[in-house]
């Protein structure tokens, strides 16, 4: 299938890196300096059951969440911490104990994983050059920390304005304003109920979600609390443009 973007005149790098000024879009991840997540993990074999399991715990994932994924024998295993980076070694150590006790885990050639995250509502979506996107633009779920939808959605969107000229800047904005605002106001309550151990949301979930509705819309909702999510989430990540 490469030959057809070869024939559309798409020029392939493969392998290497061409410099930021040399490229139409810009792809380039989390931005150094703007980091409130981090995830540490292994990724592994394993001869158990394929299965798909989450932990809530400011033990194991501080203000986040830890999970355990297995499929055809392949596992993950990771922690998540937001804000306090420093807590990670200790939460993902809790985090293997727990699922090895749980499931009586074997792991086999484990390699070290782990990941950063970036999020801005000060979105930048071009430069004099380049149309950027994913979280080099600041695109992520404050909440779970799940980017790669707005990643792809924005590189969509910014190849599109490039074929059809289009002003990939008021596009972005329009399409991802509102759904970074809900997740801003989404992360600040679930911190905010963090302080139970989270028993309340999760014991809850069918009645938050009908009151709220959807969670990623920026309903009537999280336009009351978005002043107060602000105020609380620019003390608590002064690092972030919010």
């Amino acid at each position: 299938m490469t030959h057809y973007p070869l024939e559309s005149g798409i020029i392939i790098h493969f392998g290497k890196t061409i410099p930021e000024e040399g490229a139409n879009i810009i792809a380039t991840g989390p931005i150094l300096g703007e980091i409130p997540a981090i995830a540490k993990g292994i990724a592994f074999k394993t001869n158990i059951k394929d299965v798909a399991i989450a932990l809530f715990s400011n033990k194991v994932a501080y203000k986040a969440y830890s999970y355990l994924l297995v499929t055809k024998g392949y596992g993950c295993m990771c922690s998540v911490v937001f804000g306090d980076m420093r807590r990670i070694n200790n939460c993902f150590k809790e985090t293997r104990k727990i699922y090895s006790e749980m499931l009586n885990l074997d792991i086999k050639e484990p390699k070290n994983v782990g990941g950063i995250g970036s999020f801005s509502l000060e979105s930048i979506f071009e430069n004099d050059k380049a149309l950027i996107v994913g979280e080099a633009a600041g695109l992520q779920d404050f909440l779970w920390g799940f980017g790669m939808r707005y990643a792809i959605t924005s590189g969509y969107l910014a190849a599109k304005s490039i074929i059809d000229n289009g002003d990939y800047k008021e596009i972005a904005e329009k399409h991802f304003s509102h759904r970074l605002k809900a997740s801003a106001v989404n992360r600040y309550l679930w911190e905010k109920f963090g302080e139970s151990e989270y028993s309340f949301l999760l014991e809850n979930v069918e009645f938050i979600e009908s009151v709220l509705g959807s969670m990623h819309n920026f309903n009537l909702v999280q336009r009351i609390l978005y002043p107060i999510a602000l105020s609380y989430l620019r003390k608590r990540y002064s690092q972030l443009r919010l």
